[in-house]
């Protein structure tokens, strides 16, 4: 546990200085905001949930490196991001927890499909905002990043892909699902509505 809580500590600012200075600058919504975001959220679920003291310390290193990979590559960034982070971590922290958190940091892959608790927690952490109150700022940073990167053409398709995604999207823990729910049926209602107009 003590050497978790070093590792953690140790890579905080480092990870966080790499992700201010070393993304690309069209990331308007995979930065440094999102990652402090997924930390968050990941010690909340995981307390919600009754984890262990090691198990959110655990959640906390993999949502700090999740998406470290974007100063590498946009396409498998998850997959560079676990790589990073199993670099980072040689000999500091033992091979079971360092294959634990790789998991994770694996399991926000999209299409999502977490295998345990850890992996369902950090993933409904990812994509948190779905259900939450600044959904359409969050929405939009993503839609400008996709738009700069030549991933989207325009907000009409951007709010039908929404509309896809957001009927498909389940949130995987119960905490997640009680607490955030309604308002992700609220903004799929809202976007809908705005495809109508």
């Amino acid at each position: 546990m003590e050497a978790l809580i070093q590792f953690y500590q140790e890579q905080y600012p480092q990870v966080v200085q790499q992700l201010t200075h070393g993304l690309d600058a069209r990331y308007t919504y995979h930065g440094v905001r999102h990652t402090l975001d997924v930390i968050e959220q990941s010690e909340q679920i995981g307390i919600a949930l009754n984890c262990s003291e090691r198990e959110i310390q655990l959640l906390k290193i993999a949502a700090l490196f999740h998406d470290l990979g974007f100063i590498q590559t946009r396409k498998g960034h998850e997959k560079a991001s676990a790589e990073l982070f199993l670099l980072a971590s040689e000999h500091k922290i033992n091979d079971i927890q360092r294959q634990q958190i790789s998991a994770c940091i694996l399991a926000t892959t999209m299409p999502q499909s977490p295998q345990n608790l850890l992996e369902q927690i950090i993933c409904d952490a990812d994509l948190d905002y779905l259900g939450r109150s600044d959904f359409e700022k969050i929405s939009q940073d993503l839609f400008q990043e996709m738009h700069a990167c030549g991933e989207m053409s325009d907000q009409q398709k951007w709010d039908e892909i929404q509309v896809v995604f957001l009927d498909k999207h389940q949130f995987h823990t119960s905490f997640n699902q009680s607490r955030r729910n309604e308002q992700k049926s609220q903004h799929l209602a809202a976007i809908k509505e705005r495809l109508k107009g």
